[in-house]
């Protein structure tokens, strides 16, 4: 099968509009009474824009890539916390409109027996412009080359059919969100273009790779250095509080993990601190002690 695209010296994802607007580019380039030895390639020209914009092939689930036919749909994943820190696989199940190949999405079918007088059964209007021709789809029969439609007995008239199928989700810790992925699915040619994106319903606050969150202390826990017990997302750790750093505390590699490397961000804790409340003897003590 010919490479269209290529021919129209497009990418394979180009709009409806820049396929037009590179047709008419070379067609004025190559029509042959402007290069008589260019005949060839004006009609292969011709039979790129065609194809490209007669069927499905520029349409938003089917494109034509390495001369195979894929179905592109779009899906939203939403991940949480502890998706993002531990990552996620898991099975997904899909279900998207498919454009019937009978029809072509339309829903009709064009009656070969009816043909089109305008167009005389080709689906075509040649427009002069500066002496060259432009093909354009016939206005009465809007390209179907019929003056009658038949209801599409493979849609029964839709024009799609509802299809299921399913993807494999495998997203790997760390992952920078919101980002889109591409997966494919089981059981058909389908190309999913996942955009991904969380929902931190934790208590941390995510800044890059680093978590941080807000907790209180008691001040004298510092001043005596005690040791405490943290929570943090891969469980506890015991950590020895100290007086000259009373207001950030930071563990190393328990953050978020960094892609493809062994190594986390920081854990930061920013620290509130709590005043214990004194009786009158325990203040006079804390008077004579501090004096």
């Amino acid at each position: 099968m010919k490479d269209y695209h290529k021919i129209l010296e497009v990418s394979k994802t180009a709009s409806l509009e820049e396929i037009k607007k590179a047709y008419k580019k070379l067609a004025l380039k190559y029509h042959p009474d402007k290069n008589p030895n260019s005949e060839e390639k004006f009609k292969e020209i011709n039979e790129a824009y065609e194809f490209l914009t007669k069927g499905n092939q520029t349409s938003k689930f089917h494109k034509e890539f390495r001369h195979e036919t894929f179905y592109v749909i779009q899906h939203h994943l939403t991940l949480s916390f502890e998706n993002i820190i531990h990552g996620f696989k898991k099975e997904i199940k899909l279900s998207f409109d498919k454009s019937c190949q009978e029809c072509e999405g339309i829903g009709k079918i064009p009656d070969k027996a009816n043909k089109c007088q305008f167009c005389k059964g080709t689906g075509k209007k040649y427009i002069p412009v500066n002496g060259f021709n432009f093909v354009t789809q016939c206005p009465s029969c809007s390209g179907t080359g019929s003056s009658r439609l038949n209801t599409c007995k493979a849609c029964q008239g839709v024009g799609s059919f509802i299809v299921e199928d399913t993807f494999f989700a495998d997203i790997p810790p760390g992952v920078s969100v919101p980002i889109n992925a591409e997966f494919q699915s089981k059981n058909m040619k389908l190309r999913v273009i996942c955009r991904i994106s969380i929902n931190n319903n934790s208590q941390y606050k995510i800044q890059d790779h680093n978590l941080v969150i807000k907790k209180k202390f008691n001040v004298f826990d510092f001043i005596l250095g005690k040791t405490v017990s943290i929570e943090t997302p891969y469980g506890k750790k015991e950590v020895v509080l100290d007086k000259n750093n009373i207001n950030r505390i930071v563990i190393g590699n328990h953050g978020i993990p960094i892609l493809q490397t062994p190594k986390k961000g920081d854990l930061i804790i920013e620290c509130e601190h709590n005043v214990p409340e004194f009786n009158s003897e325990q203040l006079e003590k804390l008077k004579e002690f501090i004096k």
